[in-house]
């Protein structure tokens, strides 16, 4: 996504990126854009960074997707990369990647805040900005999906099941559920 003279964000919601392959990045690719990317799922993507990737000039949300099941040629990131300062990372969950990092950060200005990493192949966080703060709510839990296998995305249903400790683990913002 590329859209630098926009001053309203590009709205990218309620959809799926199943098994999708590419060179720099598999899944969505943020670029110098105003973005609200929310409600997504991010399975077995592939590429040198898997489910997401936001440079520097990226800003805006990328708040309540999960990404799952992704990889990372080389290691990197597989869940989600960011370099941006102005792009928040809120209420995601980011778990069972393949290969690389789940989650990849480079800046402390934006917020990175209610997400639930889990079980990535290279470990859960990485980056020059290190851990968030604890008291950014983040959590490592086991996620209670419906149906989710770590081969192939298709036939996951990556809702939280209506018994799942982490329902309303998320951002107690309102405008973020």
């Amino acid at each position: 996504i590329h859209n630098p003279s926009e001053p309203s964000a590009v709205l990218i919601a309620c959809n799926a990126f199943l098994e999708n392959t590419g060179a720099a990045v598999g899944g969505m690719l943020v670029g110098d854009a105003l973005v609200d990317v929310h409600n997504n799922a991010f399975n077995a993507n592939g590429g040198e960074r898997g489910g997401l990737y936001a440079t520097a000039a990226a800003r805006g949300l990328f708040a309540n997707n999960t990404l799952v099941s992704n990889s990372s040629i080389g290691g990197g990131a597989a869940g989600i990369e960011s370099a941006a300062d102005a792009l928040d990372v809120v209420g995601n969950i980011i778990a069972h990647q393949l290969g690389g990092w789940g989650a990849v950060r480079s800046t402390t200005a934006a917020a990175w805040t209610y997400n639930l990493l889990w079980d990535n192949a290279a470990g859960d966080w990485s980056g020059t900005a290190g851990l968030p703060p604890p008291s950014a709510g983040n959590v490592a839990l086991v996620p209670d999906f419906v149906a989710f296998t770590l081969v192939g995305g298709f036939d996951d249903d990556l809702s939280l099941t209506a018994t799942s400790p982490q329902r309303n683990l998320g951002s107690p913002d309102p405008l973020l559920v």
